[in-house]
């Protein structure tokens, strides 16, 4: 990038203007540097609050599936066939299964925005 502001070896150098010009350069890619850091670092936040929240509702969730499975599912006779899972369970389990996704999708999102403000700084 210093060679953006070195003159031909022909013209005659300010050379305090030069440095005036190099601080203001780098100064200005510093600056934008450290934005793009505090950005990277506020994605990071928001992903780990979001899949807090998703681990939370997932708890939640699975609270209720083992409640739902004590209460809704009797335990068969020996010799009966096991009764089939009500409509309520298997919505129950279909909702823990899309909630733990999204866990791992957040997860994801979080590893991947924490290293992204690590490689920006």
């Amino acid at each position: 990038r210093v060679q953006e502001f070195v003159p031909p070896p022909s013209a005659g150098v300010d050379e305090a203007a030069l440095a005036s010009r190099v601080r203001e350069r780098v100064a200005a890619d510093v600056a934008a540097l450290v934005g793009k850091v505090e950005a990277a670092e506020v994605e990071a936040m928001e992903a780990k609050r979001a899949r807090k929240a998703l681990e939370e509702e997932v708890r939640a969730m699975r609270v209720a599936l083992d409640a739902a499975s004590a209460t809704v599912v009797p335990p068969p006779p020996p010799s009966a066939a096991p009764p089939a899972p009500s409509a309520e369970l298997a919505e129950l389990r279909a909702k823990v299964d899309v909630m733990t996704m999204q866990v791992s999708e957040a997860s994801a999102a979080a590893a991947a925005a924490a290293e992204s403000a690590t490689k920006a700084s």
